[in-house]
C-alpha cells in the first residue's frame, strides 16, 4: 500500500460487528473502532430487542452499548459511536455517518476497514454438508453492512480496505470471499488471514451477551467453532 498508515479504524455496523469479526487482530494494532448504528429512537422495530429478551429498543441498545464498552475495553481498542439509530438508511444519516467517521480520522494518516458484506443462504445440501462435516452454518448477508459499506466507499478518501464478517463468512467459500472483494478493491489487492486465539476470541464475544447466543448459537462447543473462523482483511496494494 502507498503511502503512510499510522492507524486502522474499523467500520462496525452494529455494536458487536468489529469484536466478532476482528477481536484477535484488533489487540495487536494500533486501531480505533466506531460502531454506525449505536442507539434506538421511536422508530426503531422492537423485533430483534423482544428475541434478545428486552422490553423496547431502547433497553437493548443501553445494554448494547454496555456489552461493547466492556468488550472493547477487554480486547483493549478505542472506540466511538456516530449515533445512529437502527435500521436509519437515509441520506441525512449518511451524512451523519461520514461527518463522524472524518471526526475519527482528523489529519491522521489512517486506512479505513470497511464491512466486506459477507453472507449468503445456502442450500438444503449445502446445509447437510455442514453437518456432515461439523461447519457453522453462517448468516445471511446484512442489508445494514451493505448500506454502510458503499455509503462510506463512495464517499472516503484514502486507503480503504474490507474485512470479512463473522458469523456471515462461514458462509462463503473463500474463492466467493475473494471475488467480493476484486469488485470493491481496484488494481492489485492483498490479503491477511489471521488465525485466532480461539479462547480469548470466544471469551470476547461472550461479553456481548445478549447477542452471542442469538447469533452464535446457544451450545458453547459450536460458539467456540463460529469464534475459530480465521480474520480475513482484504487490502488495496
Amino acid at each position: 500500500m502507498e503511502g503512510r498508515v499510522d492507524r486502522v479504524l474499523v467500520v462496525s455496523p452494529h455494536l458487536d460487528d468489529a469484536g466478532l469479526s476482528l477481536g484477535d487482530q484488533l489487540r495487536h494494532l494500533p486501531a480505533d473502532v466506531l460502531t454506525v448504528f449505536s442507539h434506538a429512537d421511536e422508530t426503531t422495530d422492537v423485533t430483534w430487542a423482544h428475541t434478545c429478551g428486552f422490553r423496547d429498543a431502547f433497553a437493548e441498545y443501553e445494554a448494547r452499548r454496555a456489552e461493547d464498552r466492556t468488550a472493547m475495553a477487554a480486547i483493549g481498542t478505542p472506540y466511538a459511536y456516530a449515533g445512529l439509530a437502527y435500521g436509519d438508511l437515509t441520506d441525512t444519516a449518511a451524512a451523519r455517518m461520514l461527518d463522524a467517521l472524518r471526526a475519527r480520522i482528523a489529519d491522521t494518516p489512517c486506512l479505513t476497514l470497511l464491512p466486506l458484506g459477507a453472507g449468503g443462504v445456502s442450500g438444503g445440501f449445502d446445509r447437510l454438508w455442514r453437518r456432515v462435516l461439523r461447519r457453522p452454518f453462517g448468516s445471511p448477508q446484512h442489508p445494514d453492512h451493505v448500506w454502510v459499506r458503499d455509503h462510506l466507499r463512495a464517499a472516503l478518501k484514502g486507503p480503504i480496505g474490507y474485512y470479512a464478517e463473522i458469523p456471515y463468512h462461514w458462509s462463503n467459500s473463500q474463492t466467493a470471499l475473494a471475488r467480493m472483494a476484486r469488485d470493491l478493491i481496484p488494481g492489485q489487492m492483498g490479503r491477511v488471514t489471521h488465525g485466532v486465539d480461539v479462547d480469548f476470541k470466544h471469551e470476547t464475544s461472550c461479553l456481548y451477551a445478549s447477542q452471542v447466543a442469538v447469533e452464535l448459537g446457544a451450545d458453547p462447543a459450536y460458539q467456540r467453532k463460529v469464534c475459530a473462523a480465521d480474520e480475513i482483511v482484504f487490502l488495496p496494494l
